[in-house]
């Protein structure tokens, strides 16, 4: 099977994608499908809040890779310690401490760290919720899945 995207010159400053990444969420998630049937590996969160803002760190050692949920808004993601080469709509992008993007509302990411990295999404949070349930479904987008007479359905 091919990977969805690769990254030549491993250790290089710039990533050059050997492969672009699936411009839809269903090659994302056969890949997430492939990466389930891995060792799966620790990576801790943590939440942190402020009126009307709600930031998620996760922890992610280096060499793992990994795809992030689809979010129903639009927020910054901030790499905070590390790199990381993650998709950016049909490229590949590599990011390192300090450097930040948007992320668009409905988009995925799949990426590949290349030291222990920490990366932090901000999401607005009028409400000032602080279960982090319930931050999960207020923020990301169900997933489809197929049901009886493949019909999609949605999950959490």
């Amino acid at each position: 099977m091919t990977a969805p995207f690769a990254l030549m010159a491993a250790g290089a400053h710039s990533a050059q994608p050997a492969l672009l990444p699936p411009r839809d969420h269903e090659g994302l998630r056969r890949l997430e499908a492939k990466i389930l049937e891995l060792p799966q590996v620790d990576m801790p969160v943590e939440h942190a809040h402020c009126d009307g803002l709600y930031a998620r760190t996760i922890k992610i050692p280096a060499g793992v890779v990994l795809t992030g949920k689809a979010h129903r808004h639009e927020c910054f993601f901030v790499v905070r310690r590390g790199r990381i080469a993650v998709t950016k709509g049909d490229t590949v992008v590599l990011l390192e401490a300090g450097d930040m993007l948007v992320t668009p509302a409905g988009s995925m990411r799949a990426g590949v760290t290349l030291a222990d990295t920490e990366v932090t999404t901000f999401h607005a949070n009028p409400s000032n919720e602080r279960d982090p349930v319930a931050l999960w479904d207020q923020y990301v987008i169900a997933e489809p899945v197929r049901a009886l007479g493949d019909q999609p359905a949605m999950v959490n």
